[in-house]
């Protein structure tokens, strides 16, 4: 397990150097899953010697146990020749192989035992490079959003918009100043034209009681006969 605990070490280091220094979120992410995935290649490379040294202790075992076997088979062949001696001298050559086959097959254990301690490692820190690379794009879609909400505020500010609306009360009041000055100018106008046509209207009424005057005067027989005093001028002119 010691290799895993110097990787995590090594990886939270360089995490918080990047963090430290984190002036490009994006890329100090992309380098921190980095960081990680080259940790995981060395804890496969760990992982894969561990299982090759457990297969060798497996050999070993059966090496030994094999061994121990044939120097049992000689000691059956030295009692079947009636010699003792070498009987005794093979039977402990088989005790020393089957002592070292169980010591191989305890070591063995202990292997097989931190193989897979290592193998469930190995699978956590996939698992968290995977997730590791989820909380990056949920990472990175929060720094596009804080980034938008930056610029649309910036933006904002630059337009000077006025929080009391001040300057729309300004130019409400100017547009209705003119809206007002507009309503005047058009009243005056209306004014002048209905004073020429009532002036008109004047002279109209006083043409038609001129003439009422005149159709009166006629029937009374007072309306001056201007063609008649022309008559009486050139009689007494002939006399």
């Amino acid at each position: 397990m010691g290799v895993f605990s110097r990787l995590s070490r090594m990886i939270k280091a360089n995490i918080n150097a990047l963090l430290d220094a984190a002036e490009d979120p994006e890329k100090t992410l992309n380098q921190i899953i980095a960081d990680m995935k080259e940790g995981q290649r060395e804890a496969k490379e760990q992982v894969a010697q561990a299982m090759v040294d457990e297969k060798k202790m497996e050999r070993r075992v059966t090496e030994t146990r094999t061994e121990a076997a044939r120097w049992r088979e000689k000691a059956q062949l030295a009692l079947q020749r009636g010699d003792e001696n070498l009987a005794k001298q093979a039977l402990v050559r088989h005790k020393a192989s089957n002592e070292m086959a169980e010591a191989y097959g305890k070591e063995l254990e202990k292997q097989k035992a931190a193989v897979a301690q290592l193998r469930q490692a190995l699978e956590l820190m996939e698992k968290k490079i995977e997730s590791a690379k989820a909380q990056r794009a949920v990472l990175l879609t929060r720094k596009k959003v804080a980034e938008t909400t930056r610029q649309i505020s910036q933006t904002a500010s630059d337009m000077k918009i006025p929080t009391s609306f001040a300057e729309f009360d300004r130019i409400a009041e100017k547009i209705e100043d003119m809206e007002i000055k507009a309503g005047v100018m058009l009243e005056l106008s209306e004014d002048k034209l209905k004073s020429k046509l009532d002036e008109a209207e004047v002279d109209r009424d006083t043409l038609l009681i001129d003439d009422e005057l005149s159709k009166l005067k006629a029937e009374m027989g007072l309306l001056e006969d201007k063609s008649g005093e022309k008559d009486k001028d050139k009689d007494k002119g002939g006399q």
